[in-house]
């Protein structure tokens, strides 16, 4: 069954207000918003994508880079300048502004419209439903505003954890890449994982 994009049902603005309204909270969660990066929070996100015992989750290869080079990379990544499609985003805290991790949309231009997303949550943060509440902004994200149809990620299948948010967030597992991954002396099996437009809406999102 085709489902229409979203936008061909809501119902029309009639007043400033409702636009104000829904951009004040497009980005705002529970317990957590997303907001741009700034200089000062780029150490912290280099520190973390360094962090040698959550490299292994994220990589399909083990990361030895420095905190310079690995700054600079956060420092392109996250000025959106190229964000076509997407966007690039900090986690942080509603009760306090503390940055517990980031957000990475990339690559939904037309005429597929379809994106790849991957978060990421700071050590002493997990378990602490930042990346739960994070997610779902995301999500909704990319439905309201950047109009994507498909939203995907890759996961590594020894990590059921994420697996369960990604589930609870609304994907489903479309395949497994075999031996996708290498770490530790063995090769591992990676899971592709999406949602769609239409599983989206189906939510009652």
């Amino acid at each position: 069954m085709t489902v229409e994009h979203r936008s061909s049902k809501a119902p029309h603005w009639e007043r400033p207000e409702q636009a104000s309204a829904y951009g004040k909270r497009a980005l705002t969660g529970e317990i957590v918003r997303l907001r741009a990066a700034e200089d000062d929070d780029l150490d912290t996100l280099a520190a973390w994508y360094r962090d040698p015992e959550y490299t292994v989750l994220q990589s399909t290869v083990y990361q030895i880079t420095s905190q310079a080079e690995t700054r600079e990379h956060m420092r392109k990544w996250f000025d959106n300048t190229a964000a076509t499609g997407g966007g690039n985003f900090v986690i942080e805290t509603l009760a306090d502004s503390t940055v517990v991790g980031a957000v990475n949309i990339w690559g939904g231009s037309l005429p597929l419209r379809t994106a790849t997303l991957a978060i990421q949550v700071g050590g002493d943060f997990v378990g602490r439903g930042f990346g739960t509440d994070a997610l779902r902004i995301a999500v909704d994200f990319s439905f309201r505003e950047l109009g994507l149809n498909r939203l995907q990620l890759n996961v590594a299948a020894f990590n059921p954890r994420a697996i369960r948010a990604y589930e609870k967030a609304g994907f489903v597992v479309e395949g497994r890449r075999r031996q996708a991954t290498f770490h530790d002396g063995c090769f591992h099996d990676e899971l592709i994982m999406a949602i769609l437009f239409e599983d989206w809406a189906a939510r009652g999102a």
